[in-house]
């Protein structure tokens, strides 16, 4: 049993040894430290606790290599040793004791969180009691689908279609493919007759019995159907061009047509299933549609009925001198109404609640009598749920554990909230401090890139100066009349990125004044006369360019500051004990085994 600092250091000696014997060849591993690799299948036979949370919470090797596996370490494979796999193992250690410290959390403290708790939860227990109380008893005889279909002939009158897949042959399409090159110097009519040979070679072997769909894949060019067989689906008419049309209603369900073209190519077209116009047959998938729209109709039906009851005998009580204000105005946590005695509307939920209904009712505005109408409507799931919980569904077991499990992601989300920077603004002191403390990042000591070319006279200088604006290249220049040796001529003349200490003032202060791009004209040095081409520059950033940009850099070091001290406050509250000798290497597979 080890402690951290114990387990840390020997996985670090562990992985130095390996990274040493290792020179860029694979580490082979001796017979005597085999069997302490651990691969999944063989810890998994014996599952233990690499980790202890309070001498009572267990973190397993089986939790650590589930861990491993949906992330992207080592995607060729590979072995782990304990250094390396110990922020994974971390980060479930972490996880572990954010969920024990959530089951110390009130909800309720938090007015924001709990009302999405609360919201979800009705959302998912309305779903459950519209199953139960509603679709779960719904019964349709045929008498009743029959009776269903004939009323509404408009749901199951069809106009005639039929299910097609094909393969085409373009002409057009021939020198953009992969044979491009044989085809350039074609003839629109020759392009045609070396797409009629090839269709007609592919109807020869479908006629032979290989399948449509495959050879559409392997050489259809129409792109919007070829990786999925040549299937076109159903299609009605007035869907494509008249020649294609025309080809395929004539075939019967199942039969394959003659080659035939169309504007855009030549085709071969398989009917796989036709439907004629009228009013189709109560049987297979229509019966089914009628069925499921009788029952979605008796559903609707049902949930009115239900619904007007609960209205019937509803109580509300409207807070009138908070809705008369603007409902931006008041305070999100300000009650709005109470249903029933027990139920509360918050404000939270007003400002859409009544931009809907507004919009819906075509309103210039809300009088109260309308705010009162909306809310009733936003009540309907607060008397759904209380009569689930007077019908005894509130102690379902589904119920119950979805609310648990909604209850457990929110309390730590309450948790996790605690490391996590919310409003930070830095103030202008430390933004300006960091700007003085960093002030290399922003003054540029080089800050123009150029070249030169030396002479003995202003007058040769302006010479060279005309050429190389006139276009010839610079550094050719610089080959034949920079002084020197010809093989240094060229790294002479590039100086690069230069500052003011680097050069004379003279020559550095021609050099600001050249536009980038520009040429100078003569300048004098000690060393003769320089024409200066100037290939770029940098500007040095006052404190108001970067401001922002040190502003979002500060909010990000202060998270990360606030991250840091909250995990760590976290992890000191419990008391964390490390068997990483248990399994100090493992033998992890690679990513796309993983995910077999």
């Amino acid at each position: 049993m080890l402690r951290l600092k114990t387990g840390f250091i020997s996985g670090m000696v562990i992985l130095l040894l390996a990274v040493m014997a290792g020179c860029g060849s694979k580490t082979r591993v001796s017979d005597e430290t085999a069997d302490n690799i651990l691969d999944e299948k063989k810890a998994l036979e014996n599952d233990f606790a690499v980790a202890l949370i309070d001498s009572s919470r267990a973190v397993n090797i089986s939790d650590l290599f589930k861990r491993i596996n949906a992330s992207s370490m080592l995607r060729s494979g590979g072995i782990l040793d304990s250094s390396t796999y110990f922020d994974t193992l971390q980060s479930i250690i972490l996880d572990t004791i954010i969920s024990l410290e959530a089951k110390n959390m009130d909800l309720s403290r938090d007015f924001n969180l709990y009302w999405l708790y609360s919201d979800r939860f009705r959302s998912l227990y309305i779903e459950y009691l519209y199953r139960k109380l509603i679709l779960d008893s719904l019964k349709a005889d045929s008498a009743q689908v029959d009776s269903f279909y004939l009323a509404h002939p408009e749901k199951f009158t069809l106009k005639e279609q039929v299910h097609i897949r094909h393969l085409m042959i373009a002409p057009a399409k021939m020198k953009s493919g992969p044979d491009s090159a044989l085809y350039w110097g074609m003839a629109d009519a020759q392009l045609d007759s070396v797409a009629r040979v090839q269709i007609d070679d592919l109807a020869a072997r479908v006629k032979a019995g290989e399948d449509l769909g495959t050879l559409a894949r392997q050489y259809s060019m129409h792109e919007e159907s070829r990786e999925i067989g040549g299937d076109l689906g159903f299609i009605g008419r007035g869907m494509y061009i008249l020649d294609f049309e025309k080809a395929v209603f004539a075939l019967d369900s199942g039969q394959i047509s003659e080659p035939f073209r169309s504007n855009d190519g030549w085709h071969i077209a398989e009917a796989l299933e036709r439907i004629d116009s009228g009013l189709v047959k109560l049987e297979g998938r229509y019966y089914d549609i009628a069925e499921k729209d009788l029952k979605t109709e008796f559903a609707r039906n049902r949930s009115l009925f239900f619904i007007d009851s609960l209205y019937q005998d509803a109580q509300f009580e409207f807070n009138d001198s908070a809705l008369m204000r603007p409902v931006l105005e008041v305070a999100p946590e300000t009650w709005a109404a109470t249903v029933n005695v027990n139920d509360t509307i918050w404000f939270v939920r007003l400002p859409i609640m009544f931009a809907d209904f507004q919009k819906q009712r075509g309103l210039d505005s809300l009088s109260l009598t309308d705010k009162h109408e909306a809310m009733k409507i936003i009540a309907r799931p607060l008397l759904i749920i209380r009569a689930g919980d007077e019908l005894g569904y509130g102690d379902d077991e589904e119920v119950v554990a979805q609310k648990q499990e909604l209850w457990d992601k929110y309390t730590r989300a309450m948790v996790i909230q605690e490391g996590e920077s919310r409003g930070y603004v830095p103030p202008d002191s430390l933004i300006e401090d960091y700007y003085n403390k960093n002030i290399e990042k922003y003054i540029i000591k080089k800050p123009v890139k150029v070249q030169h070319i030396i002479v003995e006279d202003s007058l040769f200088g302006e010479f060279l100066r005309d050429q190389a604006l006139s276009g010839i290249d610079f550094l050719d220049l610089a080959q034949e009349h920079y002084p020197g040796a010809q093989e240094i001529r060229r790294a002479a003349a590039d100086l690069g990125y230069i500052g003011p200490d680097e050069m004379s003032p003279e020559f550095y202060d021609a050099a600001m004044r050249t536009p980038v791009g520009d040429i100078s004209h003569p300048v004098k040095t000690e060393w003769g006369y320089h024409i200066i081409k100037v290939l770029d520059k940098k500007l040095n950033l006052g404190l108001d360019q970067v401001r922002g940009e040190i502003s979002t850099l500060l909010i990000e070091e202060n998270a990360k500051a606030i991250k840091a001290a909250w995990r760590e406050r976290l992890l000191s509250k419990h008391n964390v004990t490390y068997f990483l000798d248990k399994a100090a290497r493992l033998n992890i597979a690679s990513l796309k085994e993983r995910r077999k």
